[in-house]
């Protein structure tokens, strides 16, 4: 059970990332990134704890796939369009 207390710990700290005031797109999407690996770390432990086929896991792990893989696509289109990938220059406060 310490593992998993320290995977809540870093899932907590990458969200922390998340919600402060960030200033590059790609952090934000690293820090999403850090947070889905996280979470699919955390169904292997439970799943394996309770004897579940893993199944969901590969389900869990493909849908993290496709929302990296859409993120760099909007990072290029937006670092295309406004020739940065400042979040500030997208929007104006």
């Amino acid at each position: 059970m310490d593992f998993l207390m320290l995977l809540m710990l870093f899932f907590i700290f990458s969200f922390l990332s998340f919600l402060k005031k960030q200033f590059s797109f790609i952090m934000l999407l690293l820090s999403l990134e850090m947070m889905m690996m996280i979470m699919y770390f955390i169904i292997i432990f439970i799943m394996k704890d309770l004897s579940l086929e893993s199944f969901f896991s590969l389900v869990f792990l493909a849908m993290g796939v496709c929302e990296g893989a859409l993120g760099l696509t909007l990072l290029i289109v937006m670092s295309h369009f406004n020739s940065s990938d400042k979040i500030m220059t997208y929007f104006n406060f």
